[in-house]
Parts: C-alpha cells; structure tokens; sequence
C-alpha cells in the first residue's frame, strides 16, 4: 500500500509534457530591422497583416486584420495585450481578443507567445516563435495543430518580405 501510495505522488510531481509550438526562421535582415518589422504598426502593416496597429508598451495593444477595410474595431480584429518586451532581443503577448468565427476560443484563453530575436551575423537574425500554455484537451490540440502550420508560414512570409526587399 506504501508502495502505491508513493508511486502515485511521484507521478503527481512529474512535470507536465511541454505541449509549446516553437517554430524559427532566419531573417535576411539584422536585428533592428525585424524587430521593426514585427513591433510598429509600420512594420506588420508592410508584410503582416492587410491593416495592424501596434502601441509597443507593457499591457499595450497589438491589432491585426486581414480586412484592408477595417477599422480595426470590428468582428474580424484580433487584439493582443503586450505582456513584455525587451528591445530587439524579445517580445511576449497573450490574444485577449479573437475574431468572431474564430473556432478556439476557450483554448486561445490559456495560451500566449514569446517571440525572441538573435543576431546570427551581420544583416541576419533568427526569429523563434514559441506559442505556450496548451493544455492537452481536443480543442486545445487543434488549436495546437492549426498554429504550429501557420506561424512557420508567418515567419517564411517575413523572410519572403526581406528577400524580395533586396
């Protein structure tokens, strides 16, 4: 009975599975360049997203659409609260608002990305995007499923967006 009972605490301590999404990519640019590229309004607005706005402060927002109509007010913004940022090395921020038809709602409330920026020589720089917070139940993991193919594809459209710059 000891024996059970020991066995059962240990696996109560055993730390969770790291369900996290990281994906990276190397950027044709340096550091100054991409952390602008993806922290002003300028920046997401050129390769991002059809219309964005980004108030780069601790608790500020970061909107997107991918409407060219939007007032980035409506049904169809996705709004993000910046959680901390140190400049040009890394930026975290948690979705506090989906777009309306968004299908992971109850999942995307215990989730929030870190995005980190490393110079790997001169006029390049790795961008790792980690997604943290899944929590293993259906909707979660495809939720899971669903940003582990598109932020690779994001981080590829900001290498595509500096290739074809040059």
């Amino acid at each position: 009975m000891t024996l059970l009972f020991i066995s059962a605490a240990l696996a109560a301590l055993s730390p969770a599975p790291d369900l996290s999404i990281t994906c990276s990519a190397v950027i044709p640019a340096s550091v100054s360049e991409t952390w602008k590229a993806y922290t002003s309004t300028e920046g997401i607005s050129a390769w991002m997203v059809a219309r964005g706005t980004v108030d780069l402060k601790v608790g500020g927002k970061y909107r997107t659409s991918y409407d060219p109509k939007s007032k980035l007010d409506g049904p169809e913004v996705i709004e993000s609260t910046i959680l901390s940022f140190d400049p040009g090395r890394m930026m975290s921020m948690k979705c506090t608002k989906t777009p309306e038809k968004f299908p992971f709602k109850k999942a995307m409330e215990g989730v929030w990305t870190v995005l980190y920026f490393r110079p790997v020589d001169a006029g390049k720089t790795e961008v790792v995007c980690r997604m943290v917070g899944y929590d293993g139940t259906p909707e979660s993991n495809q939720m899971r499923a669903f940003f582990d193919k598109n932020n690779q594809l994001e981080l590829d459209e900001l290498v595509k967006y500096f290739k074809d710059k040059k």
